[in-house]
C-alpha cells in the first residue's frame, strides 16, 4: 500500500510540475505580449495601413489586399521608416456617394513670395495731389452739431479721395479722427467741391460725407487737417488758440459763421487765406443757400419768349412759339412747334459776395470825385439788405459807414451779373454818365480818401475788402 502511495505522489508531482510550469510559461509571454503592444508597433502599423489606404491606388487593395498587407510587414526597417515620413493630409468628412478621391497639391514657393510682396506695402506712393480746405463752419445757435468741412479740388483733373482720412487735433494737442480711412471714398472733379458734415445734418446740406461716428465734432480752437491713402498732409486750418496752423492762426468766427478760403488761394498762411463769411457749403451734389423769397419770374418780350437772362426753377417749362401767320403745316422741319426753357439744376445754387472792382479817391480838378465800383457775379438777383459799406482810417482804426441798403427795399436788389456803384453825391459827372448807361448807384455827401480801407461787410462780417 504504502509503494502505491509513493508512486502515487510522484506521478502527482509530476503532473504539478508540469502544470506550474505551463502557467509560468503563459505569464511570461502575457507580460512580453503586453510590453510589445505598448511599444506602438500595432499602432503604426494601423496608421500605415491607413496612410497607404489613402495614398495608394484603390485597385491596388481590392486586387490582393493580403499580398499588399504581407509586402508591409515583410518590408525592413528603412523602407518602414521611408513610409512613416511621407506627409498625409486625412480628410476626415466623409465622402458623398460616387465621390472620387482628391489629393492636395502643395502650392509652388513662388505663391507665397508673390503674395509675401504684395503685403510688404511695395507701392510706391505718386505725386502728391493737392485739395484745399476751402470752408470750415464750427456750428450754429441752434444746434452744435450744425457744423461741415468743404474740400475744394483747384486742379484740372479729377482727384480719387479713397481711403484719405480726415483727422483733428484738440486745442491741447489730442489728436482724434473724424473721417476714418475706411470711410473715406469718392472722387472730386475738376474745380469742384466735396462736403463733410456731422450725420445729424447730411441730408439738409446734401453732404458727400459725414462724421465716422454721431459722436464726433470739431470746435473752433480745433486743427482741421486732411491726410492721403499715404498718410501725407495735404492740408491743414488752425484758428484761434489751435495747436497747430500754417503760418499764423486764423481768427475764430462767432456761431453760425463760417471761416472760408478767400478766393480758394492757399498761401500756407491761415490768417492770410481765411475770412469769415456767410455759410454756403457746396458739395459734388449741390450748393446749398438760404433763400428768404424765391426769384422773380423771368420777363417775357414782345414776342412772348422769355428773355436771355437766366432763369431758375425747380422743373423744367416749355415754352409755346407763337402761331405763325399763315398756318405753319406741319412737317419733319428743323423747327419744333414747341421748345423746351432750359434753365440750371434744381438744386439752389450758392451765393456769392459782391466784388469790389475799382475805386477811386477823388481827382485834383474835384476832390469829392469818389466811387467805389462793386459787381454782383451771381446769376440771380441779390438783395444788399444785409450789406453795408465801410471805410477804416489807418491812423485811428476806426470805421465808418459809407451806405447801409437796411432800410432801402427793393431799390437794394442788384440785377444778377450787373456792376453797380456807391459815389460822392457832388461828382455829378460820375451820375450823369451813370445814368445815361442805365447802371445803378447809390449817392450820399460821404468822402473817402487814398489812407482810407474800403470794406464791404455781410451781417457786420467783413467779406470783401481793398487795402484794408
Amino acid at each position: 500500500m504504502f509503494g502505491f502511495r509513493r508512486k502515487f505522489f510522484s506521478g502527482f508531482g509530476q503532473i504539478t510540475f508540469l502544470v506550474a510550469g505551463f502557467l509560468t510559461t503563459l505569464v511570461v509571454l502575457i507580460f512580453f505580449s503586453l510590453q510589445f503592444l505598448n511599444s506602438g508597433f500595432w499602432n503604426r502599423e494601423a496608421s500605415l495601413i491607413k496612410e497607404l489606404s489613402l495614398k495608394t491606388t484603390p485597385s491596388v487593395l481590392a486586387n490582393n489586399p493580403q499580398n499588399f498587407l504581407a509586402k508591409i510587414f515583410a518590408s525592413p526597417k528603412a523602407q518602414f521608416n521611408q513610409y512613416e515620413k511621407r506627409e498625409v493630409s486625412f480628410n476626415v468628412k466623409k465622402p458623398a456617394s460616387g465621390s472620387v478621391d482628391r489629393f492636395l497639391l502643395p502650392l509652388p514657393g513662388e505663391f507665397f513670395e508673390l503674395k509675401n510682396n504684395q503685403d510688404s506695402g511695395s507701392i510706391e506712393p505718386g505725386p502728391l495731389q493737392k485739395l484745399v480746405i476751402s470752408e470750415v463752419l464750427f456750428g450754429t445757435e441752434d444746434s452744435a452739431k450744425e457744423e461741415f468741412i468743404e474740400i475744394f479740388n483747384p486742379n484740372d483733373f479729377a482727384v480719387d479721395v479713397l481711403g484719405w482720412e480726415l483727422r483733428k487735433k484738440t486745442e491741447s494737442g489730442n489728436d482724434s479722427v473724424l473721417v476714418s480711412s475706411q470711410k473715406f471714398f469718392g472722387s472730386i472733379g475738376i474745380k469742384s467741391y466735396f462736403l463733410i458734415t456731422h450725420p445729424d445734418f447730411q441730408d439738409k446740406y446734401g453732404a458727400d460725407l459725414v462724421w465716422s461716428s454721431k459722436s464726433y465734432s470739431i470746435s473752433e480752437n480745433n486743427v482741421i487737417y486732411l491726410l492721403d491713402n499715404f498718410s501725407r498732409r495735404i492740408d491743414l486750418v488752425g484758428c484761434g488758440s489751435a495747436f497747430d496752423y500754417e503760418g499764423a492762426a486764423c481768427s475764430v468766427p462767432e456761431s453760425g459763421i463760417s471761416v472760408s478760403r478767400s478766393q480758394n488761394i492757399d498761401t500756407d498762411n491761415n490768417q492770410k487765406d481765411f475770412v469769415f463769411s456767410q455759410s454756403s457749403p457746396k458739395s459734388n451734389f449741390i450748393a446749398y443757400v438760404s433763400v428768404s423769397s424765391p426769384p422773380p419770374a423771368p420777363a417775357l418780350d414782345s414776342t412772348g419768349s422769355p428773355q436771355a437772362s437766366p432763369v431758375f426753377s425747380l422743373a423744367p417749362s416749355v415754352v409755346s412759339t407763337p402761331a405763325l401767320s399763315p398756318p405753319v403745316i406741319p412737317s419733319p422741319s428743323l423747327s419744333p412747334t414747341s421748345e423746351p426753357l432750359i434753365t440750371p439744376s434744381i438744386h439752389p445754387q450758392a451765393l456769392l459776395h459782391p466784388q469790389i472792382i475799382e475805386i477811386q479817391f477823388g481827382v485834383e480838378e474835384n476832390t469829392n470825385a469818389d466811387f467805389v465800383k462793386m459787381f454782383n457775379p451771381n446769376e440771380l438777383p441779390l438783395d444788399l439788405k444785409d450789406y453795408k459799406l465801410v471805410k477804416k482810417t489807418a491812423s485811428s482804426g476806426n470805421e465808418t459807414s459809407l451806405k447801409s441798403w437796411r432800410n432801402d427795399g427793393t431799390d437794394a436788389i442788384i440785377s444778377d451779373q450787373s456792376y453797380f456803384y456807391w459815389i460822392n453825391s457832388s461828382y455829378q459827372e460820375k451820375i450823369e454818365e451813370l445814368q445815361q448807361q442805365g447802371i445803378k448807384f447809390f449817392a450820399n455827401s460821404a468822402t473817402i480818401t487814398e489812407t482810407n480801407g474800403i470794406g464791404l461787410k455781410y451781417q457786420d462780417i467783413l467779406v470783401e475788402s481793398e487795402n484794408w
